[in-house]
């Protein structure tokens, strides 16, 4: 079961979302809320927090984990077609785990159906569960994306 309630306005936008999950008689919810500003053609930004319990990890075994997490992300147009996003994410599983993610990227728009870009994003995890190591990784990849 889930629900939304939402607002998306010229220069202001706001959603408050719920989940509630029930998996082999385990139940699993999530909780959020975020706010957006637009700064007329310059830029926008967006933040978002909220809070859940997990049933089942990413490997589908279970996994009962209450959860919360933070994240912002801010877009700014640099020309007509140029635009630069820059995110961070923050996410703690019960104080044993943690997850920190940092992005940016760099995007070209010649076309209102294509758009061709450069990202990186770090991503930090911190353990202290046994048999779960730390991690920190670094992506970079060429992005185009298609709309039609």
């Amino acid at each position: 079961m889930a629900g939304e309630i939402a607002y998306a306005g010229d220069s202001f936008s706001g959603e408050i979302s719920g989940l509630m999950v029930n998996a082999d008689g385990d139940d699993g919810y999530n909780v959020g809320a975020g706010i957006g500003f637009s700064l007329g053609d310059i830029a926008t930004i967006s933040m978002a927090g909220g809070v859940g319990n997990t049933v089942f990890s990413a490997s589908g075994a279970p996994n009962d984990s209450d959860y919360y997490f933070v994240n912002a992300l801010a877009s700014m147009n640099l020309s007509d077609e140029v635009h630069a996003e820059f995110g961070a994410g923050w996410k703690d599983y019960e104080g044993d785990v943690t997850v920190l993610g940092i992005m940016s990227g760099i995007y070209y728009q010649p076309v209102d159906q294509l758009t061709i870009g450069l990202e990186a994003e770090y991503v930090q995890r911190d353990s202290d569960l046994v048999g779960v190591a730390d991690v920190d990784s670094i992506f970079a990849g060429l992005v185009t994306m298609y709309s039609f």
